[in-house]
């Protein structure tokens, strides 16, 4: 109870900030959409008799606090409360795991960025399979860009060589040996 109520209260008074009419915000509100929804699970959800009243009381600001379910869309100025035994809890992609969070500016120490990350892939509980979108690294990411502007630059070739050469060709001419025009017969 004492964590719950611990990370509640930092939850409501560290995760937002408040606006001049007197509404709270996340702190990057230009993350926009379903994904990015404010979200507290808790078994059975805001029928909890033990957990409730601490999100309740957690709650100082007075967000709208809402029973989470499929379709929801409200937007940035509500909670949804979720049942995690309904919707059990799953990671998001990698990326969005121990990273330095520079948006907010908020400084987090090297037990959330390296060590914990690095047990939690000990444990099991990172691995490929949850990292969501693929991953490359800058060397596989620069081959890659080249193979594409590579392929880019030589389709324009193609095409440019089947629209200005080519129609020449059927015309009865075609570029003999170091360019010299060589004139080609028709067998009739």
């Amino acid at each position: 109870r004492a964590q719950v109520a611990a990370l509640a209260q930092t939850y409501f008074e560290h995760g937002f900030q408040t606006l001049p009419d007197g509404r709270r915000q996340r702190l990057d509100p230009q993350d926009m959409g379903a994904e990015y929804r404010n979200v507290i699970g808790l078994p059975g959800g805001m029928d909890n008799e033990e957990l409730w009243p601490i999100i309740e009381a957690a709650n100082t600001h007075g967000m709208r606090l809402q029973r989470g379910g499929i379709g929801d869309s409200e937007g940035e100025f509500v909670v949804y409360v979720y049942d995690s035994v309904e919707y059990p809890f799953f990671r998001g992609e990698e990326y969005h795991q121990f990273h330095p969070n520079n948006v907010i500016q908020r400084d987090l120490p090297a037990s959330y960025l390296v060590t914990l990350k690095k047990i939690q892939e000990d444990l099991g509980r990172i691995d490929e399979s949850d990292r969501g979108c693929f991953a490359l690294e800058f060397g596989e990411l620069v081959a890659v860009l080249a193979f594409v502007c590579a392929a880019t630059f030589s389709c324009g070739c193609m095409f440019l060589y089947s629209t200005l050469l080519v129609p020449h060709a059927k015309a009865g001419h075609c570029c003999g040996p170091r360019g010299s025009r060589v004139e080609v017969q028709s067998s009739s």
